[in-house]
């Protein structure tokens, strides 16, 4: 998972070591960490300020946990230009994004403790206010919600609000998200990360509690934890709260804050040294402070627990928590967060009972400076036994019966919804590689793999059972079928699905802009065509039909482009909705007319070429359809 940066005190224990025993997750050796506070600043510090310099990170924030309390806190840069006041990982509030996930799975877990809930159980039976449609009379169970593999359609639509007052409660958007988009896979089918999953989970502990998830969380996480700052509302206005920013042509912008519709699945704001006692409670028995908040069997061992994995070869993830390697190949549970350009990331290292948590307020730069900070760590950690009975090597054997000529081709992770507005997200782009076949057993692939923010082309070898590993490294891919189509998972768990010429975003994007433009070439000319018939007083026949088509789709472009992609996750007011994306839908109507009139009257001027015209209006109408642009929708 991490690049790979020895100690030469490792290196010395590894050569006197001529055969180290293989090790289990659960008995992975304890490691001597051999840095002190202080000796880790002086390590960290050089590789925090280069890389925020690099990278234009404004401020950051950086909490290691040891045993039962904090072992080193520290602030870099600022938390706030404007006015500006430093990062204080004691003091500054931060939003932690997706981070939320986590906590959101361990309340669950609470009531799965209390018996409240059930993780195998039909989650309708504990919806009140609406119901999730089933796929094809399969229930959607919270083990399917918590392992991400619920197979809920993407929830894109008007998921956040300017306002505390424009944002719908998470209730109110889950019940017309329900009724809108039904579930587009069967249960377990295949993992595809899901902030509605989580956000249902949230609104989940509402109706089954009786209190809001902001007052569960004070009462079972927050007050144990010690954690008084903590808070699902966003508190804007906050001298403490810290804004993020963006970095462009030598200077920074703010980012505006969002209200989100599901709070459960990102709402959190934290002060990192207070967010400490949350990692210390899963590195610690369920304990920090004195406080539980969890048992550890069977509640946190499951959350640990390998719940889900591609391939059983695969690390997969837990309850709240993606499973991963050191550079060491020691096991780690973690999670990223994004929101508003705030990014955060905290990694569990349990058989060390080491925790780290790192945010950063300018979102350019992803996770590269928080995986750098947990290589630096685990270089510090001293391994008398480090391998673990996954392996770290080629490894060799066959690929449950594909080939690799079979495997070839062009992957992509879909980010669009299916159903409802949004759908087009997919001309956008996504995670997407290229897998070649070098020979009848090596694979070539280029494509982002974890702890990388760049493309890079790897070799990997067949490791038995779907499975291929890196040649030179711990990456691995797990190939495998779902609903007849080949999908890839790599070691962070993405899905990727292989696709054909004309579902690669490069061909729907081209596709969308050629048409576009023709409409605006077409637009053009006939003004140009307009202005000087108009100046010679000509009265050769022109038809005004082919204009007003040109027009129409003319400006639903220019105000999709410009409007349309920003006020998605806000949802559309209806003068864009039943408006806007209407104009296709009338300029379709007028082609119909033009076609008539042109296959009535074939000996007119220009037959043939309105008929090709109104025929690709027609068609370039319905791929808009297909792609949910326009008022009505294809799904």
């Amino acid at each position: 998972m991490k690049s790979i940066l020895k100690s030469a005190v490792r290196l010395l224990l590894c050569a006197c070591l001529l055969l180290p025993p293989v090790v289990t997750d659960g008995q992975t050796a304890a490691a001597d960490f051999i840095l002190t506070p202080s000796a880790l600043e002086t390590a960290l510090d050089p590789l925090i300020k280069d890389r925020m310099n690099t990278l234009h990170i404004p401020g950051a924030a950086v909490v290691v946990t040891r045993g039962e309390s904090i072992y080193f806190s520290k602030g870099y840069g600022y938390a706030t230009l404007e006015p500006l006041s430093p990062m204080d990982p004691a003091g500054t509030r931060i939003p932690i994004g997706s981070l939320t996930k986590s906590v959101t799975a361990t309340a669950a877990m609470q009531l799965v403790e209390t018996g409240r809930l059930d993780l195998r159980r039909d989650i309708n039976t504990y919806l009140n206010t609406y119901q999730l449609q089933p796929y094809h009379n399969t229930p959607i169970t919270l083990h399917d919600l918590l392992t991400h593999t619920s197979g809920l359609d993407q929830a894109v639509y008007g998921v956040y609000g300017r306002s505390e007052d424009t944002v719908p409660s998470a209730a109110m958007f889950l019940k017309r998200y329900s009724g809108l988009q039904p579930p587009i896979r069967p249960p377990g089918a295949k993992y595809e990360y899901s902030n509605v999953g989580l956000g249902l989970v949230g609104n989940l502990i509402e109706q089954t509690s009786g209190q809001t998830l902001s007052s569960f969380y004070k009462e079972h996480l927050f007050g144990p934890l010690k954690m008084p700052s903590a808070t699902l509302d966003l508190p804007v206005g906050d001298p403490k709260l810290a804004k993020s920013y963006t970095y462009s042509r030598g200077s920074y912008e703010e980012v505006p804050y969002s209200h989100i519709a599901l709070p459960g699945a990102g709402g959190l704001s934290v002060v990192p040294n207070e967010f400490a006692n949350y990692l210390i409670a899963h590195l610690n028995r369920g304990q920090a402070g004195g406080q539980g908040i969890l048992k550890p069997e069977p509640s946190l061992n499951a959350m640990h627990a390998k719940q889900y994995a591609a391939n059983e070869q695969q690390d997969g993830l837990g309850y709240g928590f993606f499973r991963g390697r050191t550079s060491a190949g020691l096991l780690t549970l973690y999670h990223t967060g994004e929101i508003d350009g705030f990014v955060s990331e905290l990694v569990l290292i349990p058989s060390e009972r080491i925790g780290i948590f790192v945010a950063i307020n300018g979102g350019s730069s992803g996770v590269e400076l928080h995986d750098r900070i947990v290589d630096v760590l685990s270089n510090y950690m001293i391994l008398p036994l480090q391998m673990s009975a996954s392996g770290r090597s080629a490894g060799s054997g066959t690929s449950a019966g594909y080939e690799p000529a079979e495997l070839a081709g062009d992957y992509q992770a879909g980010i669009n919804p299916v159903h409802g507005w949004g759908k087009w997200l997919r001309f956008l782009g996504g995670f997407s590689s290229k897998v070649e076949a070098m020979d009848s057993s090596t694979l070539q692939v280029t494509g982002i793999f974890s702890g990388s923010e760049e493309r890079q082309t790897k070799i990997f070898k067949p490791a038995g059972a779907g499975l291929y590993r890196d040649a030179a490294g711990p990456e691995t891919l797990s190939f495998h079928k779902v609903n007849g189509k080949m999908t890839v998972n790599g070691s962070d768990n993405i899905t990727l699905e292989k696709v054909s010429f004309w579902q690669k975003t490069w061909t729907l994007l081209s596709l969308y802009a050629a048409g576009s433009l023709i409409f605006i070439v077409t637009m053009l000319i006939w003004l140009v065509r307009y202005v000087v018939q108009s100046l010679r007083k000509s009265t050769r026949p022109f038809s005004r039909l082919i204009g007003a088509i040109a027009l129409l789709h003319t400006v639903f472009l220019m105000v999709h482009l410009t409007y349309g992609i920003s006020q998605l996750t806000y949802g559309y007011p209806g003068w864009y909705a039943w408006g806007i994306c209407s104009l296709p839908l009338l300029s379709a109507a007028l082609a119909i007319l033009l076609l008539w009139k042109s296959a009535v009257n074939r000996k007119s001027g220009g037959a043939v070429w309105k008929i090709a015209f109104s025929t690709f209006t027609l068609g370039f109408t319905a791929f808009l359809f297909y792609w949910n642009f326009l008022s009505i929708h294809y799904s």
